[in-house]
């Protein structure tokens, strides 16, 4: 679906920007190294996983700061209006479905 790994990431800059947070890199990982740790349907933390990608060497992701300047205020806008974070992103379709909680 992606061409690159870059690509991938630069697909979750809109939802990943939230009242101070935006993405600034990447890494690829195969998950499959974290060995019999079932991350994936955990029900506890996940320290395992998380730890291993914060270890990574991670490749510089730039994106402007207009652009995101731009995505902060219609965050902020969207979250004074409806008091929950915005489920408004393009391509949704191609996204696994929302926990109920976030509905």
């Amino acid at each position: 679906m992606f061409a690159t790994p870059r690509a991938l990431a630069l697909s979750y800059v809109d939802a990943y920007v939230d009242f101070s947070g935006r993405i600034t890199g990447y890494a690829v990982a195969d998950l499959r190294e974290v060995g019999n740790y079932d991350w994936r349907l955990s029900s506890g933390n996940v320290w395992k996983v998380e730890r291993m990608l914060l270890d990574l060497p991670h490749r510089r992701l730039h994106t402007s700061d207009a652009r995101i300047d731009r995505l902060r205020k219609r965050y902020r806008e969207y979250r004074a209006r409806f008091g929950r974070k915005p489920v408004y992103y393009k391509r949704m379709d191609r996204w696994t479905e929302l926990p109920r909680e976030f509905l």
